[in-house]
């Protein structure tokens, strides 16, 4: 809890010196990779559907600063959720009759909980991700992306490592 206060506040203390904020939702889907120590992995072909909310604010034309919460989706009664600090590179590669191509590139810090009836694994994490997105206008921009957390906790003493790969389409709305 104590990361996640820190990283709040180093966030909000950004705020001073940001260019212009921004706020967006995706959906997504995203396949779960789970080891367990002495048994391997537990791989769940199944993939669940979620949706996320962020909002952050631009530095500049490419770096930005992003907080996220990510519903990674219920499968099986196990449901999975994500809160994200994160450094955000948007640079615009080229113009096409005024739209703007952008690669993503992202790195930062998850609390990603998984939970099922009495049974909670919470761990926070580095994350990453990349992707591309369209500039429509100054204000719209549209995106694909992959991004992948990794949650490492402890049950009963036997240690789980789960991966979470998350596809995602998304709209961003800029002011």
């Amino acid at each position: 809890m104590k990361k996640i206060f820190a990283l709040g506040m180093i966030f909000l203390s950004s705020v001073a010196f940001a260019g212009t904020p921004y706020m967006g939702a995706r959906l997504s889907e995203t396949e779960t990779t789970i080891s367990v120590d002495g048994y391997g992995n537990i791989a769940t072909d199944d993939t669940t559907t979620g949706f996320g909310l962020f909002g952050g604010y631009n530095f500049n034309s490419i770096f930005a600063t992003e907080i996220s919460w990510d519903y990674l989706g219920k499968k099986d009664n196990v449901e999975g959720s994500s809160f994200g600090a994160w450094v955000v590179a948007t640079p615009t590669l080229m113009t096409i009759k005024s739209i703007d191509v952008k690669p993503i590139a992202r790195i930062g810090v998850t609390n990603t909980q998984l939970r099922e009836s009495f049974i909670e694994l919470n761990d926070v994490g580095l994350a990453y991700g990349l992707g591309m997105g369209i500039g429509i206008n100054k204000t719209v921009d549209m995106f694909v992306e992959w991004t992948r957390r990794e949650l490492n906790d402890q049950l009963l003493g036997v240690g789980i490592d789960s991966q979470f790969d998350t596809y995602s389409i998304g709209t961003r709305f800029n002011f």
